[in-house]
């Protein structure tokens, strides 16, 4: 092999793994266990996290251990809210997330709460109370 052509082989080396290495992206996971007063597992609740640094949100269910997962996360300031039909709904403070790392935050909720009501509902029942 020619040396201009040695040359030419290692800098092409060189440049795309400079390109590959600028492709690697780094990313976080948040994942938690949802319970009861008791201590028990609540399947099929509503897990909001939040991004508080850029205002995304993604929203999950818990699986029927109770756990949820939001994987590929960038690094930032991220709450948790839970929702279940019986329970209050819970609300997390918002905790750092460092790139590469995984985060575990567990909720424990109470129980109560009101469930949520449309407008529409709302009206059908002020007109049942309705005075002449």
């Amino acid at each position: 092999m020619s040396p201009k052509r040695a040359l030419f082989a290692v800098g092409l080396v060189v440049l795309l793994s400079s390109i590959l290495i600028a492709q690697v992206v780094i990313t976080s996971t948040v994942v938690g266990t949802v319970t009861d007063p008791q201590g028990a597992t609540v399947p099929g609740a509503r897990v909001t996290l939040k991004n508080v640094d850029t205002g995304v949100q993604w929203t999950a269910s818990t699986n029927s251990e109770g756990n949820y997962q939001f994987p590929n996360l960038i690094a930032g300031h991220y709450t948790v809210d839970v929702v279940k039909d019986g329970f209050s709904s819970a609300n997390s403070t918002a905790i750092p997330l460092e790139n590469g790392t995984t985060q575990r935050m567990n909720i424990a909720l109470k129980v109560g709460g009101t469930p949520a009501i449309s407008t529409g509902q709302l009206h059908s029942i002020l007109n049942g109370f309705a005075v002449s």
